[in-house]
């Protein structure tokens, strides 16, 4: 008799913890963020425009300024988690952050593991050279050293643009920039928005070839099915747009036109 009793309660247990989890589980972002009172933002630390740190150390940008923004909009403080090419993506899906806003790129890999917002920045993949140098599109690095960061969609374009190219990676920009200025590698590819930074340490030097390796679509970054959150968000960028916060903030950052984001 005890024994049967003993079974059904732990049956009802186990019932009890799987109907929790499920409700866990089903509890959309968005709630847990209003709940907690704080928005938990992965944001990059070494991308201009999106994410950098300043001379006195503050991680800044328009990715940054845009978390800012949505916490702002939703009554939440905002919480920023730094995070690197490679390891946007496991910091999202550990729960680690609420939202990746960190120039990350929506692409069709990438949306069987984790759902984007509409894109917010159509960025791209740009080749830089020395000036006077014989690579005059992505194609021409066939055979010739070039860097570029981890997890970025440059690997995709480079494969498909310059198949034999050798290639050297690493963890962010400013190091991979560091190898082609020293003469590593023949080319560096980059953000084609956060060029500028690069370019101007010597404009008399480095170019941007005009072809992009890759056209990067830039969205943020939500956990599979987390539906509501999602949308939440969408609103958010599209009343950006419509007061005027999107324009001011990427012209905070960005000289060259950008197109904005299309509901």
């Amino acid at each position: 008799m005890k024994r049967s009793m003993f079974v059904r309660a732990a049956a009802l247990a186990a019932l009890l913890g799987t109907s929790l989890f499920a409700q866990a589980q089903s509890t959309s972002t968005l709630q847990t963020v209003k709940s907690r009172g704080t928005l938990i933002a992965g944001v990059r630390f070494d991308s201009p425009p999106y994410g950098f740190v300043d001379a006195a150390g503050k991680n800044i940008g328009f990715d940054v300024e845009f978390a800012e923004d949505i916490a702002k909009r939703l009554g939440v403080k905002l919480e920023l988690v730094r995070v690197t090419g490679q390891s946007r993506i496991p910091t999202l899906t550990a729960g680690k952050v609420d939202m990746l806003i960190a120039a990350i790129t929506k692409t069709a890999e990438r949306e069987k593991v984790i759902d984007f917002t509409t894109t917010y920045v159509t960025d791209g993949s740009a080749v830089v050279v020395r000036k006077g140098s014989p690579i005059r599109t992505p194609s021409d690095l066939n055979g010739r050293a070039v860097s570029f960061v981890q997890g970025t969609t440059a690997d995709a374009g480079l494969k498909e643009q310059a198949p034999q190219a050798v290639v050297t990676k690493f963890q962010e920009y400013p190091a991979a920039f560091l190898a082609f200025q020293q003469g590593v590698t023949e080319a560096f590819i980059g953000q084609a928005l956060g060029l500028d930074q690069y370019i101007k340490t010597d404009p008399s030097k480095y170019e941007v070839l005009p072809k992009l390796v890759i056209v990067d679509p830039i969205a943020i970054g939500v956990r599979k099915g987390d539906d509501e959150w999602r949308t939440a968000l969408d609103g958010q960028l599209k009343a950006m747009v419509a007061d005027g916060t999107w324009d001011r903030i990427i012209k905070k950052y960005v000289s060259t036109p950008v197109e904005k984001p299309k509901f």
